[in-house]
Parts: structure tokens; sequence; C-alpha cells
């Protein structure tokens, strides 16, 4: 899928994980342009995406430059360390209490580039599970979007919900993930049935209509072979 979305000069972004060297390495190294990781919670864990994502002098990515993410032509090694760390995006998610209180001093890090809330596991570490529109979460969305605000970092939220969505928006977020995959094609699924109107009455006279149909025609058949 990395492979293609090059192919087409499309900016892959691949979810890792956890805060992995391997994990994060693998998916660069075979030519995606991000990664997302998902519970960062300290500052610590948050320079560790930065050394594993970026080259010198930002973090200590290993240095395998002879590979798909360089199109196996690398450049000078020093050139190619700027233009990488550039073009690779280190995105984090805050998904815990812990990472909300330390939301400001993690947008403060040199090399992260985005942060995303997950506002399920978020509201979950709050004892509100699935209350992703509350007050406290909302709160917690503030804090994240004043950060992002302070340092330029760009902030995300990943959500269905549209209220949750409406008041990221009016807070400055900039990158919104709607539902999932699956969530996406349930959804289309059930506007397809509705669409159509069909109901088990319906099926049942379809089907009918169906056999009607071939019945006649062998019927008219058998009158000619006659």
């Amino acid at each position: 899928m990395i492979g293609i979305g090059n192919a087409y000069e499309m900016p892959v972004i691949v979810r890792v994980p956890g805060v992995d060297r391997n994990s994060i390495l693998k998916v660069l190294d075979m030519g995606a342009d991000g990664i997302l990781v998902p519970m960062v919670n300290t500052v610590e864990q948050a320079k560790e995406v930065v050394s594993y994502s970026k080259y010198a002098p930002i973090g200590n990515r290993g240095i395998s430059v002879t590979r798909a993410h360089s199109d196996y032509k690398p450049p000078v090694l020093k050139d190619y360390f700027e233009l990488s760390n550039r073009k690779t995006v280190a995105m984090i998610q805050l998904e815990t209490k812990e990472a909300i209180a330390n939301a400001d001093k993690i947008s403060s890090l040199q090399g992260i580039d985005a942060i995303f809330v997950g506002p399920n596991d978020l509201s979950g570490d709050m004892g509100i599970p699935g209350q992703v529109d509350s007050g406290e979460v909302l709160r917690a969305m503030n804090a994240v979007a004043a950060a992002g605000k302070r340092y330029g970092k760009k902030t995300g939220v990943i959500t269905s919900n549209e209220k949750l969505i409406m008041h990221c928006f009016r807070q400055g977020f900039s990158l919104i993930s709607y539902s999932s995959e699956l969530g996406l094609l349930l959804k289309a699924s059930k506007n397809a049935v509705q669409d159509v109107s069909i109901t088990s009455d319906t099926v049942g006279m379809v089907t009918i209509a169906a056999i009607t149909n071939e019945l006649d025609r062998d019927t008219f058949n058998a009158k000619n072979e006659d």
C-alpha cells in the first residue's frame, strides 16, 4: 500500500503499534511519509518518537538510505537528512489524562509535527467512557489546541461525534479523522438500503417476479419447440 501511494504521489501516514523503534523504522524505510504513534503520555516517550523518526541533528534515526524511502538513489547524506526531516511527519496521539497534562511540554519538542487526541480512550481514562463531548473532554481539547497554537503545531482528533468535531474546528484543529473505514462502509451500506427501500415484502415481490419471468420464458420456449 505504501508503494502504491508513492507511485501516485499520495502521502501515506501509518499508525504504528506504539513507541517502538523497530515498528517506526520499518514503515519509514518502506517509504511512508509519516507515522501516527498512539498512547504517547510523557515527554520522554515523545522524545523517543522524534529520535526514531528523524535523522540527526533532530533525532537519531538509523541510517540505511539505499531503500524505498530514498527511491533507492539517495543524495549526499547531509542533504538527504535535511530533506527527509522536512518530509517525514511525526504525529502522536494523546489519549490519557497524563498525556493531556503534558500536552504543552510535548508540543514544544522539535520534531513533533502534529498532536492528535484520541477521545474514546481519553474519556475512558477520565472515568466517563464514551462521553466524548462532555465538558471534561472538551476542556482537554481546548488545552491541546492552545498548546498547538503556542508552538505552531497542527492539532487533530479521531472521532465521528459531530458535536466534538465542530468544537475542535472552532478551537483551531485542522486535522480531522472522521469515523473509520468500517464505520464509513457500514454507514454507506445502510444509506444504500434506505435509498432503494428494500423490505422483506419488496424482496419477496422481486423474487416472485423473477420466478414468474423465468416460467414465462420456459413456456414460450416450449411452445416454439412444439
